[in-house]
């Protein structure tokens, strides 16, 4: 009992650097995390400023600890955050409270490993980008539902695939690159009820984290689709929406060399040269390893975790991805994911 008293009550010294509060550099150490150092130095005086009211703002009002701050260095986090509401700090201290409401409302630390999709699915993780950040292949021709509820369900996975995908995010890096595959997508997969489940999430609780989306052998019935869904989307959104008119090889001059292009490209050759059973029986590239590189970004050897009071949510988390660092002497801590 007086262990976990020390374990989750005891607050750390002023100067240990927390994951989900303080400051990310110990005094007198060079060590910075790679995207603050850039983001720092492209802030004007005026945005510094919106920093460090929302600081002060959340020392007084913290947000409660949920799994997805152990991913993110907090300045960074709280910067994306800022950038996103055009550093009206207000709205950004509201946001960021509505997010750790959504995020245990959601059951975002319920999901199972066996829940993020593969390539059997309508969206997975599967390859890198020309700077080697993870990217996600969307086919939604693989979205084939039958009930309100399967389409739901099917968002809901979309959404911790997502995730994974950021939990995979090497040092310095933030954006996903999406490429969507419109082969085969027909009437059947304008699904609204999908549609209306995901985007309103994507857009409002993973802000500052879409690269661009590449749009590869698109037809009449694409552009029908997007001219339904595009009003959904918020305008930054869509202006990184990329349709590849020259088709894959566009695509694959901008992702050089990614698995999934590349097996588009080879699709295309086998259905012009063998026909559509050829095509068929080429397997996909399989789902990328799931490596939480986050750990690299955040370098965890030298970063004191949060110390916050145990709840099943916390603990489920820490039985999934847990990591133990010395926190006070030989008193032991558990950061999670």
């Amino acid at each position: 009992a007086l262990s976990l008293h020390f374990r989750f009550c005891v607050p750390p010294p002023l100067w240990l650097p927390c994951r989900a509060g303080g400051s990310f550099k110990r005094p007198g150490s060079a060590m910075m995390h790679p995207l603050l150092e850039d983001r720092l130095k492209s802030l004007n005086t005026e945005e510094r400023f919106c920093l460090r009211r929302l600081e002060g703002r959340l020392s007084i009002e913290p947000e409660p600890f949920i799994s997805a701050h152990a991913c993110e260095c907090r300045e960074v986090r709280l910067l994306r955050w800022l950038n996103t509401e055009l550093y009206n700090v207000d709205s950004t201290f509201r946001k960021l409270h509505e997010h750790v409401t959504w995020w245990l409302d959601y059951g975002m630390d319920d999901f199972r490993e066996e829940d993020e999709l593969d390539e059997n699915g309508v969206m997975y993780v599967c390859g890198e980008d020309e700077r080697g950040a993870p990217t996600i292949v969307a086919r939604p021709c693989m979205h084939n539902v039958k009930t309100k509820q399967e389409s739901i369900l099917s968002a809901r996975r979309c959404v911790y695939t997502v995730q994974r995908c950021i939990e995979r995010m090497p040092p310095g890096h933030e954006r996903i690159t999406i490429v969507y595959d419109a082969k085969d997508v027909g009437i059947r997969q304008l699904d609204l009820v999908f549609c209306k489940e995901l985007i309103p999430v994507l857009t409002n609780q993973f802000p500052g984290r879409l690269a661009r989306v590449l749009v590869i052998n698109t037809h009449w019935s694409v552009r029908n689709c997007w001219s339904i869904v595009s009003p959904l989307l918020h305008p930054d959104t869509r202006e990184r929406v990329v349709f590849c008119q020259r088709g894959t090889s566009e695509a694959l001059s901008i992702l050089t060399g990614h698995p999934y292009l590349l097996h588009a490209l080879q699709v295309q050759q086998a259905l012009r040269q063998k026909g559509a059973a050829a095509a068929a029986r080429l397997p996909l590239p399989p789902r990328s390893p799931y490596v939480p590189r986050w750990r690299e970004a955040m370098n965890v050897g030298e970063i004191t975790p949060s110390l916050r009071c145990p709840t099943p949510h916390n603990c489920l988390q820490e039985e999934r991805l847990a990591t133990t660092i010395d926190t006070c002497s030989s008193i032991p801590a558990i950061v999670s994911v």
